[in-house]
């Protein structure tokens, strides 16, 4: 097991700034509440508060979801190695080395960023390469580092630590034996877990042009410059014309995907019984639904799947004041499913929609101030449960500003 405090060292990384300072840019926003926004922005203080014309009064990057940028986008290339980090952020890398705990990466920024091991999940030497093995072993990190080798059978994995990487060889430590393997043998390696807590705090996700992605514990903006802090010592400085856009996780903001229900009821009538879902369908894909009389769909990160009939109820001890999502039968099942939503509020109903799986999807904004246990519920409609795979994509609670 490796421990956290590696995070204590000191590192400032400077990239080359192109063009001059923008004055304001035009910039979409999306509220906690999902409502969307165009406004001129010039800068992201140190307290948080964003500065520009059009924006609400007082708007912090705590009351955000996300910033986009309207004339950027995400065009990948083929790069030789993909370092994947803790929390589904990505760097795409021309190469990367790693040691004394620390991993250098070589990216299209410029100079090479140096990231504490402790925020790396695994490395991708083979980024076209599938191996069910090692996309295994990437979801359920355990408590040893694993080097996965290529050989004439297929990828082969062996536990142990890594002590260094090079340009040319990987060194191992394996049963308390150092071995070394070249470089060229290599498939991936995936490090050992170390939970949640070299995530704590962060709340800022960078995603760039050129398809890679940072977490960070705060941002700033100005002079065209993007100023991404990963902790109190680490910082690096990012061109605003290599970033797409901000992802935010609020604190003010918690998805029901993410907390443990307090009650949970599932039967089905006719159909195979479907276990509910955290962040897929309960076809276990992701959860995507149809617009435009089926013509279009729209994929969601986050969210429940559910089957009817389903009940989830979540404790919120009037922490918050409005659940938040959208609703409908996921398009999974090409237009069937028949079904009714519903939301509770310790016990009393607040919300209640039928949904067919020809309709389209519906927002879904209930009153939740004061209460302590909110309910969602699926009931089978006219068809009994036949294709009820109901999603509450984005399901949401939000607690207002004071």
């Amino acid at each position: 097991m490796r421990f956290s405090a590696r995070c204590s060292f000191v590192f400032t990384m400077v990239l080359s700034l192109v063009g001059q300072a923008l004055l304001a840019e035009p910039v979409r926003i999306t509220l906690l509440d999902g409502s969307i926004s165009t406004v001129e922005l010039s800068a992201i203080d140190e307290t948080g508060h964003l500065v520009g014309e059009g924006l609400p009064k007082n708007v912090q990057i705590n009351d955000l979801r996300s910033i986009e940028r309207q004339d950027a986008a995400i065009r990948t290339s083929p790069v030789p190695v993909i370092v994947e980090l803790v929390g589904n952020a990505r760097v795409r890398a021309s190469g990367v080395k790693v040691a004394n705990d620390v991993c250098e990466i070589a990216w299209s920024l410029g100079q090479a960023v140096k990231i504490p091991l402790d925020l790396v999940q695994g490395i991708r030497f083979d980024p076209a390469g599938k191996d069910a093995s090692f996309e295994h072993a990437i979801a359920n990190q355990g408590d040893d580092d694993l080097l996965f080798l290529k050989g004439e059978n297929g990828v082969e994995s062996i536990p142990g630590l890594i002590e260094e990487l090079t340009a040319d060889v990987v060194v191992f430590d394996h049963d308390g034996e150092t071995v070394k393997f070249k470089r060229e043998k290599l498939f991936g390696i995936v490090l050992a877990s170390l939970g949640d807590q070299p995530l704590k705090g962060k709340n800022v996700t960078v995603e760039l042009r050129d398809g890679s992605s940072l977490h960070a514990t705060s941002v700033t903006y100005g002079d065209n410059v993007l100023k991404v802090r990963f902790s109190k010592k680490l910082q690096v400085q990012i061109p605003w014309t290599s970033v797409v856009g901000l992802r935010v996780r609020s604190n003010r903001l918690a998805f029901a995907s993410d907390l443990k229900p307090v009650r949970v009821e599932q039967q089905s009538i006719v159909t195979e019984s479907l276990p509910w879902q955290r962040d897929l369908s309960v076809g276990k894909r992701t959860l995507k639904l149809s617009y435009n009389e089926g013509r279009d769909t729209r994929e969601f990160a986050k969210g429940l799947g559910t089957h009817s009939r389903c009940l989830l109820s979540f404790k919120i001890d009037s922490a918050y004041n409005l659940f938040a999502a959208t609703i409908g039968i996921d398009a999974e099942t090409q237009g069937r499913g028949d079904c009714v939503f519903v939301v509770l509020g310790d016990g009393k109903e607040l919300y209640r929609q039928r949904v067919s799986g020809h309709d389209e999807p519906r927002d879904v904004q209930v009153d939740v101030a004061g209460i302590d246990q909110v309910t969602l519920l699926v009931e089978p409609g006219v068809e009994l449960d036949l294709a009820d795979h109901a999603d509450w994509c984005d399901a949401r609670f939000i607690r207002l500003k004071e």
